[in-house]
């Protein structure tokens, strides 16, 4: 495979490799159903920074599912970066016949998919340089040597892994936590913000059109900020996003021109227009290159692979935007987003940054359902969600889903999905209208008899239709990871109200006497009331944490807490006749 580029940025994890298949006895050793015997990969780098790749892999299969499962080899590649040549493929059979593949056989495909190979018995990578090309080099239980021959240095990256653990779930990217190597000629994040800089150079041009959109968007307000507020709102909505990771099409942008001609772009098309939309009002704005996935650490040896999205930045104002999330607020971000390392493409210095994390009070969410329950054992009411923040754009990313799919049928579907059959209307603004703050759905629902309920069975009041999470849900983590799994993290303030009126007739025997779970990064707190023939059971959570990413002493905290409060959430009432 041959690339081309200026620079070079070359890295690989092994978090694939590692995995084993397969459920044993623990007196059993674990046996693998694809064992990978041989992986090299050569990589020689030319003076330009094109290079060439090679890289020969065999693999046998222990069992005939696994030798279905690998029958099909893929190899990724980027059409607009790289050109991709097959020199030798075959299937060698256990007699040793060698059956070469049909070369018709070979063909392109999208969107690409791989396999997961359970076990590595070795794996070597070999990358050559010219002297004159200095490299960048981090290595992270990986094996580096050095070869020096002639005009060339070679880095030899070697990974063994013979007795594999068990695969486990994680909540963060293979590449923050498992074995890898990065190679780069980049000096720093700096430099491949700069680089980014160059390829995006002359795309945000403002024309006459470009100007002439500018002044109309922002008829009526010499405000600066509310100018860049209304710009941003308009791209939001008027330039539909295409999702094309930054790095698979390419990491030059079309010219804004062209992008508002078409009405669509992709991550890096949108900064384009902002940021042209923008100078035709005299405001400055920079490319901010970042990974919008689960992985939260940056190599020390800098690389643009790190990074798979663009967003914006807005000096005059300290303030990061991402107008392709299409109903996100101006200067609100998505939850994956806050408290993330950065390379922001900025002029005349690019420079390597964090996203701030999420503010408490600016990341709400309030649910409010008032219910009754029916003498026939129906159950009807109303649902309000009121959100801010992260929450607020999951909120309106949910109303746009609604919108797109149709009430009935979204919400047969989520009733569903809940244990429950029923009917909903919904009633909510626009979720791509003007992107105030703050935003709010309601629901009117109707859910299916439950006589078990009027005859004594323990049951929860009904939810009805909570858009988003529970307290404690999201924010503090995974709760199903083991405690030592290091778990995205968020501060924020979530408050849910449920109210049930039970039928005439009918009472309640006793009232769970609710929860409170306190330590430093949190506050929970759930109390039960009853007034007349309502009961209502009211649950808060408040959540200031340090960092994006919760690991050892306060992962071990949020842990212990989420048990407490998963406890709390399995509280139930039951109902008797009422004695007079």
């Amino acid at each position: 495979m041959r690339g081309h580029g200026i620079l070079l940025a070359l890295s690989m994890t092994f978090a694939a490799l590692a995995a084993s298949s397969g459920v044993f006895a623990e007196t059993s050793p674990p046996k693998p159903a694809v064992i990978v015997k041989t992986m090299t990969v050569d990589e020689v780098v030319a003076a330009d920074g094109t290079y060439t790749t090679t890289f020969h892999v065999e693999r046998l299969a222990t069992n005939q599912s696994a030798a279905q499962k690998i029958a099909q080899h893929t190899l990724e590649y980027s059409e607009s970066l790289e050109t991709a040549e097959i020199a030798e493929a075959f299937t060698r059979k256990t007699d040793g016949r060698v059956l070469q593949v049909d070369r018709s056989r070979i063909f392109p495909q999208a969107p690409p998919g791989s396999p997961r190979v359970p076990m590595f018995t070795d794996v070597q990578e070999r990358v050559t340089l010219p002297k004159a090309m200095t490299a960048h080099i981090e290595a992270r239980d990986v094996e580096h040597h050095i070869e020096e021959a002639g005009d060339n240095t070679t880095h030899i990256f070697v990974y063994r892994n013979p007795l594999p653990p068990a695969a486990a779930a994680a909540a963060l990217s293979p590449w923050d936590t498992d074995p890898q190597y990065t190679i780069s000629t980049f000096a720093d994040y700096a430099a491949v913000a700069a680089a980014y800089r160059r390829m995006a150079d002359g795309k945000a041009a403002v024309t006459p059109r470009i100007q002439a959109l500018a002044d109309e968007i922002t008829a009526g307000t010499t405000d600066r900020r509310e100018q860049a507020h209304l710009i941003y709102d308009w791209v939001s909505k008027h330039v539909r996003y295409v999702a094309i990771f930054l790095g698979n099409g390419g990491y030059e942008p079309h010219a804004a021109a062209a992008i508002l001609e078409n009405g669509y772009g992709d991550c890096k098309d949108h900064v384009v227009v902002l940021e042209a939309l923008l100078a035709a009002k005299g405001i400055a704005s920079a490319p901010v290159l970042i990974n919008n996935g689960n992985r939260y650490r940056l190599p020390e040896a800098a690389t643009p692979a790190t990074f798979n999205h663009v967003l914006s930045y807005l000096p005059e104002f300290n303030l990061y935007a991402d107008s392709t999330v299409g109903v996100a607020p101006f200067g609100t971000l998505t939850a994956s987003e806050y408290g993330k390392p950065v390379a922001v493409a900025a002029e005349p210095s690019a420079f390597l940054d964090t996203l701030p994390l999420v503010v408490t009070d600016e990341n709400e969410e309030k649910l409010q359902t008032t219910a009754q329950l029916m003498p026939d054992g129906t159950v009807s009411g109303q649902s309000i969600t009121v959100a801010s923040g992260p929450f607020g754009i999951s909120l309106r990313q949910l109303a746009a889903s609604v919108e797109a799919r149709g009430q009935s049928q979204w919400a047969e579907t989520y009733f569903k999905s809940r244990g429950w059959h029923g009917t909903a209307s919904f009633q909510f603004d626009p979720p791509r209208d003007r992107l105030a703050p703050v935003y709010a759905f309601s629901a009117s629902f109707e859910l299916e008899a439950r006589p078990e309920f009027l005859d004594g069975k323990a049951f929860g009041p009904p939810e009805g239709v909570p858009m988003l999470v529970r307290p404690g849900e999201f924010l503090i983590g995974s709760w199903t990871l083991p405690k030592a799994a290091p778990t995205p993290c968020f501060s924020g303030h979530q408050i849910e109200v449920l109210s049930l009126t039970l039928p005439p007739g009918r009472n309640v025997n006793s009232l769970p006497t609710g929860k409170t779970v306190e330590n430093p990064y949190l506050h929970y707190q759930s109390e039960w009331n009853r007034e007349s023939q309502t009961i209502t059971v009211r649950r808060e959570i408040t959540v200031r944490l340090p960092d994006a990413v919760c690991r050892d002493e306060i992962r071990a905290k949020l842990a212990e807490a989420i048990a407490e409060i998963r406890g709390d959430y399995s509280s139930t009432i039951a109902l008797e006749p009422l004695v007079h």
